[in-house]
């Protein structure tokens, strides 16, 4: 069993989009099956105003690190991530 996270990386992106909305399903059928995850994004409380719903959330700009057993998820469009 992990030990650690599974830390979806995500934009702030306020305008639907499928790739995020995709994100955001990962992360509730993660959790609903007894994963500790979480939707990472940048800014301190920032939510799509069109996603109906409590998802774990975390943010870069808080104390945020990454430790050894986490599972970091970083899309493929994402270079700011890597």
């Amino acid at each position: 069993m992990r030990t650690g996270r599974i830390l979806y990386m995500n934009h702030d992106n306020p305008q639907p989009s499928g790739g995020v909305q995709v994100i955001y399903d990962h992360v509730r059928h993660l959790v609903r099956n007894g994963y500790d995850a979480y939707v990472v994004h940048f800014r301190s409380g920032f939510k799509p105003a069109w996603f109906n719903g409590q998802i774990p959330t975390l943010y870069c700009d808080q104390p945020f690190q990454v430790s050894p057993d986490d599972l970091v998820v970083i899309p493929e469009d994402h270079a700011g991530y890597l």
